[in-house]
Parts: structure tokens; sequence; C-alpha cells
């Protein structure tokens, strides 16, 4: 089945009457985003909630958006969020030196959401490095405003006004923590509920 742009399962060969009934973009044929086992757990929340629309977070290495409506999932889109925290945090000049024990700093995290809404990605990114060079945040900081920049910047498109964060404990009370200062309700669901 193929559905707005992406491949699941398997795909199709596409014609105009596919794709005038899919509302696929044939422009955007060729560029596929993939889901190797969220689906259970997005219908699974569907299922749990009875919501005729939602749209569900699915925080991790590569986080996942979805949009059910009518028990249907009709968009999503996978973002690269935790592992490019890891590559910067742990191969790049971005990481370098900074402590490894440092405790969870939550106004530096809620700065690199804000940062993170404006300007180009790795022009932003950069402000992790020159924040720590003149001294407005201190080294101890630098992975929480970067990890609040990079999910503030995942989720800063999203329409939806309500989000239903599924997943982990830790890594989807930050998701909650930088929807809920972008605007948004959410309801927390941990992710083994939802099978």
């Amino acid at each position: 089945m193929i559905i707005h742009g992406v491949c699941y399962g398997y795909c199709d060969l596409l014609d105009s009457r596919t794709a005038e009934k899919s509302s696929l973009d044939l422009t955007e044929v060729d560029k596929y985003d993939v889901m190797r086992g969220e689906e259970v757990q997005i219908l699974g929340l569907a299922a749990q909630y009875s919501q005729t629309e939602l749209t569900a977070v699915l925080p991790g290495t590569h986080s996942k958006h979805a949009h059910v409506v009518d028990g249907k999932l009709t968009q999503f889109s996978s973002y690269l969020t935790g592992e490019l925290f890891d590559l910067l945090i742990k191969h790049s000049l971005l990481g370098k030196g900074l402590p490894l024990d440092a405790s969870s700093d939550q106004a530096a995290f809620i700065k690199g959401v804000d940062d993170g809404q404006n300007g180009e990605f790795s022009n932003r990114i950069f402000l992790a490095w020159t924040q720590r060079l003149f001294n407005s945040l201190n080294e101890a900081q630098i992975p929480d405003y970067l990890s609040g920049m990079l999910i503030g910047m995942e989720l800063k498109n999203l329409p939806q006004k309500h989000l239903y964060i599924v997943g982990g404990k830790g890594l989807s009370m930050r998701y909650q923590l930088a929807a809920e200062h972008l605007g948004k309700t959410t309801t927390l669901v941990a992710g083994n509920d939802c099978f």
C-alpha cells in the first residue's frame, strides 16, 4: 500500500488512476519513508483511544510522526533526531570535552527548543558551539541545549494541537516538555501499552 509518497510493505506500480485515488503527489513518488514495526503501536494507540483522528509522535533514534484518520494510517514521516544527537555529541566539535555525567538542565533544554524554531539547520546547530564559546551556556548544559534544539526543530512544523507521545518515559517526557512549550497539548503513552 502506498501512503502519500511513502512505500509501505511493498510498492505498487503507479499510474494516474492510482495517484488520484490515494492523493499521491507524483513529484514525490521517489521520496520513500519507512516504518519497521511502529505501525503496530500506532494502530494499537488508535484502537486504545478510539479517536477518529489523532497524531502520534514516537521518539527514538529515528523518531516517527503518524496521522491516523478513521483507524487508517494516512501519513507518516521519520526523523533522524536521536541519531543526529548521538553523532553530534560523540563525533563532532559540539560534543568535544563535554562532561559525560552532567545532570539534566531544563532551562538549557527550553533555550534549545526556542533557538531551534528559526533559521537554517546547520547554522542553528552551530549555536551549540558559540553558546559555549562565549559562556552563554556552560559545558554541562550543552547536551540539553542541543537535545532541545533538535527536538524543537522536529516538532516545529506539526500543525496538530494535540499529540500522543508514545515511547519510553525519559525521552517521551523531553518531547512532552518541548511540545507543551510550543503550545501543544500532549498525552504520554507507554510504548508497550500500544501492542
